[in-house]
């Protein structure tokens, strides 16, 4: 069975690296977390993936609060981070 690398390598082999470059550097590729747990999953989403470490957090105590974690109990946790 091949891995990802494999499956990428074949899709590319064979195309200029100018082009390589161009569909994988400026392409806008969102960003996404998801969570599951007892049949749910939650997902947050951005639209660009060049996200700064702020952001991330802030999608992460999203993320905590809509899977249903007290905010307080959110908060308190990443106010120490």
């Amino acid at each position: 069975m091949k891995d990802w690398k494999d499956v990428l390598y074949e899709k590319i082999k064979d195309e200029p690296i100018d082009l390589i470059k161009d569909k994988t550097m400026n392409k806008k590729v969102p960003s996404k977390i998801s969570f599951q747990h007892w049949g749910e999953k939650v997902t947050i989403e951005r639209e660009d993936s060049d996200i700064p470490i702020e952001e991330f957090h802030r999608m992460c105590r999203q993320l905590a609060l809509a899977a249903g974690f007290a905010e307080s109990i959110v908060n308190e946790y990443f106010e120490q981070l």
